[in-house]
């Protein structure tokens, strides 16, 4: 007996003591939502569980590994939460040398000796990282699928096109999901069909060693696949062609896939395609929906070939589509060639640009720190030299590795025109450079800007802006909207208001003003006759007026919420109480506006303004659409004016898409179509005739959108309660209590408020049904008509706010710009007051569910 018992512990104490050695080298996995991250090592000991990775992403960028990380056993409520980390610091941001590699070791307590599989979660607000079903021990082999078979193949001439991908229950193949039918064996040979909802196919296979098989339609006409993507030096793909332009067209890319290990664990079914639509200058967001078993498609119209961000847990990332095509991707975090699963006509594009990824030279860290020290020309030079290296790192890949012609076009127009975004940003980086450096990160002045010669737009020529091959760049987008908002355009045109000159183009357009508007309309233009001409002191001061306010916008907040504030008399008194110096330049300034606000002309022209405000104000909300077409027309031309005299060019591809984002923001973005007539003379003015027939396109579909909407009943439109200003967002709220809710303030002309909807259209989808409505609050400023139209479109609770309802709501919020958002809990109470990000899906799900359970 106690020799037993000697035996037992002896056995016991040499069985833990080889769990407590045993280390597991590139351990399987199931799902990595860790895009970039590679589990490489787990090392068991009865002291620690120690997980080994290996990250690779942009240089210049930082993670942070934070407190919160836990694994978790599959089955298991317990976690084991993270101790510490070796080889980058524990809950600090690591930031990434020029390489992008790091490797660590995180930290946990030991765990039962029995575990099977376990989870790693980054399971608290700055938590981004998940992998689940990590094995500890041997991974148990189901299905019928030989064993030798189970596995992805590719093309062996040279293409590295995957061919099939074999699962133990699953196949994919062709671009599409399949599962097993019959399975026949004949010596070595098996025959195995695969069949879905839609077609059935028989394939022969033959295992040659374990990184190679055969496989074809017939056991004597097979093929050898490898188990890896092999490149031959000479291939050439057969049809291998560049884009030749045109390549504008007007059709939908379909991108559809499957997520192998897909786990409800997870806690998403959806995500965001995002597409940057240059002719309509915004960014389209669609959604994805993954099914149980990890397929997912999903339909993205286009108007160019272009690359779309994926935001999706486990896919942030891009990919290349092409409008009429499918593009097909495997996503299997279990494999080194993740980043080359794509099938179809696509797949070379694709295989290609995650081939030459990582030539991306910017070091944002390098760069924050140095441009202030960069005067334009430096500026010029130091992203003259990114573009020359990557250029070069480009033709060192190709003359190693097989790259499409298609993927060669498409890197080379990313380089190219990422390095002409950045020159046109030089001012933008140089301000946000310079409001980092300030202690209050507060305005900093244009005067503190240096300001480039016109030399240095020498790059800018007509070839390059009327280029349609440019649209193949993912930055094209970003491209187009600096140089429509680039500082020496802008300074050109500026337009103003004139009355009389707007009355007239509403004649010139057809329409008929009542009777009592022509009165009015008359003695308006007779009292703006005696107001001062403001032209010429706009032109002598424009940048220091840009400055002034950019640098005094808070002073000027304050005064202006003041309804006695006579802006120019009070503006010196007020800025030097609060204990700030004026410029010699800018006292002349001031000088001189209070001169010409003083002037008997003007002081009348502001009591006629006073004592006509509804009258005014009314005849510019029925007439809004008209005031801001004639604005565009007045801009349209000034920009095509500095164009002609800057870039020698005033027609062609560039002015049209510029010209084109001005008019369908009303016509797509704000859900106000326009007549026939309207239209005719809308794209009677373009010289591509693509966008112009894309124009009359977008029109008919928003006059189609708009009846839709009409049929819509998801959405309700509430009276703002008349109560003591005081109580009037208690009121408001009293209707949802007893669920959260997440309001947001907003109107229809605010592009990131519309972005932010998108984004977080898919968490609404997710949580139909729980104890949470979402609430939007705009004013008067979004017009009724394209406010009625799009709240059908966003679904939820909605109010419009007067004026005054509106002041009291922002000074109770602190409402500086928006979107806005405000978190409240069941009880009706203010739970978050801003602070949160709709672009942040995990974090927006996991705030909401805790306070849902509250």
């Amino acid at each position: 007996m106690k020799k037993f018992f000697l035996l037992f512990s002896l056995l016991f104490s040499f069985s833990f003591t080889l769990f407590s050695q045993k280390i597991i080298d590139n351990p399987k996995c199931g799902l990595n939502l860790a895009n970039g991250l590679t589990l490489t090592e787990i090392e068991l000991s009865d002291t620690a569980t120690v997980l080994s990775f290996t990250y690779r992403g942009t240089p210049g960028t930082w993670i942070l590994i934070p407190g919160g990380s836990c694994i978790q056993p599959v089955g298991s409520e317990k976690r084991h939460y993270i101790t510490r980390t070796k080889g980058i610091p524990f809950e600090k941001q690591y930031w990434l040398d020029n390489s992008g590699l790091v490797e660590y070791k995180t930290f946990f307590p030991p765990i039962d000796p029995k575990t099977e599989r376990i989870d790693f979660l980054e399971d608290n607000d700055g938590g981004s990282w998940f992998i689940y079903d990590i094995w500890l021990t041997e991974m148990p082999k189901t299905g019928k699928i030989p064993p030798e078979l189970q596995n992805i193949w590719f093309d062996t001439a040279g293409s590295k096109q995957m061919i099939i991908a074999l699962y133990d229950t699953v196949a994919v193949y062709k671009s599409r999901l399949w599962s097993y039918g019959d399975m026949k064996q004949k010596g070595s040979v098996t025959q195995l069909e695969l069949v879905n909802d839609e077609n059935t196919h028989t394939l022969f296979f033959e295992s040659v060693n374990e990184h190679i098989c055969k496989m074809g339609p017939s056991s004597n006409k097979m093929v050898e696949l490898y188990d890896w993507p092999q490149d031959k030096k000479g291939y050439k793909l057969p049809g291998d062609e560049p884009y030749s332009a045109p390549i504008l067209n007007n059709g939908e890319a379909v991108f559809s896939g499957y997520i192998r290990n897909y786990t409800p664990r997870a806690g998403f079914v959806s995500g965001l395609i995002h597409a940057n639509n240059a002719v309509i200058g915004e960014q389209e967001s669609y959604i994805v929906k993954i099914e149980p078993n990890g397929y997912f498609s999903a339909s993205v119209p286009l108007v160019n070939p272009e690359e779309v961000y994926l935001d999706i847990p486990f896919m942030h990332r891009t990919v290349f589509l092409e409008p009429g095509k499918e593009t097909f991707q495997l996503v299997d975090g279990a494999s080194v060639y993740n980043g080359l699963l794509y099938q179809g006509e696509m797949a070379p594009v694709n295989n290609g640009l995650f081939e030459m990824k990582d030539i991306n030279f910017m070091n944002y860290n390098e760069f924050r720190d140095s441009v202030l020290k960069m005067d334009p020309e430096e500026y010029k030079v130091y992203f003259k030299n990114i573009r020359d290296r990557e250029m070069l790192a480009m033709k060192d890949t190709i003359q190693k590795k097989f790259i499409s012609q298609k993927a060669r076009q498409v890197k080379e127009k990313n380089i190219q025109f990422r390095y002409y975004e950045n020159l046109l940003s030089y001012s933008m980086q140089y301000r946000s450079a310079l409001q980092q450096q300030n202690k209050d990160g507060g305005p900093v002045s244009i005067n503190d800007i240096p300001k480039p010669e016109p030399s240095y737009y020498n790059f800018l020529t007509p070839d390059l802006l009327n280029n349609e091959l440019g649209l193949l760049s993912n930055t094209y987008y970003f491209f187009t909207n600096r140089l429509k908002y680039s500082d020496f355009l802008r300074e050109n045109t500026q337009v103003s208001f004139n009355f009389a000159e707007f009355v007239e183009a509403l004649k010139v357009k057809g329409v008929e003003l009542t009777p009592d508007e022509l009165v009015f309309v008359e003695k308006t233009i007779k009292n703006d006759e005696h107001s001062y001409n403001w032209t010429s002191f706009n032109e002598k001061y424009r940048d220091i007026l840009q400055s002034f306010f950019t640098k005094y916008q808070d002073s000027m907040s304050v005064l202006n919420k003041d309804e006695s504030f006579s802006l120019w008399h009070d503006v010196e008194d007020f800025v030097k109480r609060n204990g700030k110096e004026l410029t010699a330049d800018e006292k002349e300034m001031i000088d001189a506006a209070q001169k010409n606000q003083s002037r008997e002309d003007a002081i009348a022209l502001k009591e006629f303004q006073k004592q006509n405000e509804q009258e005014l104000q009314a005849f510019y909300t029925k007439y809004s659409a008209q005031q801001k077409a004639y604005i565009q027309e007045k801009r349209e031309k000034a920009r095509a004016k500095a164009m002609k005299e800057k870039l020698g060019t005033d027609k062609g591809l560039v002015v049209d898409i510029m010209n084109a984002q001005d008019k369908l923001r009303g016509i797509v973005e704000e859900l106000t179509p326009v007549t026939d007539k309207e239209l005719n003379n809308i794209t009677a003015g373009f010289s591509t005739p693509f966008i112009a027939d894309y124009i009359r396109y977008c029109n008919d579909q928003t006059i189609r959108r708009v009846a839709e909407l009409k049929e819509k009943s998801d959405y309700i439109v509430n009276q703002v309660p008349d109560v003591d200003t005081d109580q009037l967002f208690e009121k408001m709220m009293e209707k949802f209590k007893g669920k959260v809710a997440f309001v947001d303030f907003w109107a229809t002309w605010c592009g990131p408020c519309r972005s932010g909807m998108q984004r977080i259209k898919p968490l609404k989808e997710e949580l139909k049904g729980k104890p949470i409505v979402f609430v939007y609050i705009t004013n008067e400023t979004s017009p009724e008509g394209t406010w009625k139209n799009m709240v059908a479109e966003i679904g939820g609770e909605h109010y419009r706010v007067n004026r005054d309802e509106w002041n009291i709501l922002s000074n109770r919020f602190g409402i500086s710009g928006i979107p806005h958002y405000v978190l409240v809990d069941k009880d009706g109470k203010v739970a978050k007051n801003n602070g949160m990000s709709v672009w942040d899906h995990g974090g927006m799900k996991k705030l909401f569910e805790e306070f849902m359970i509250k």
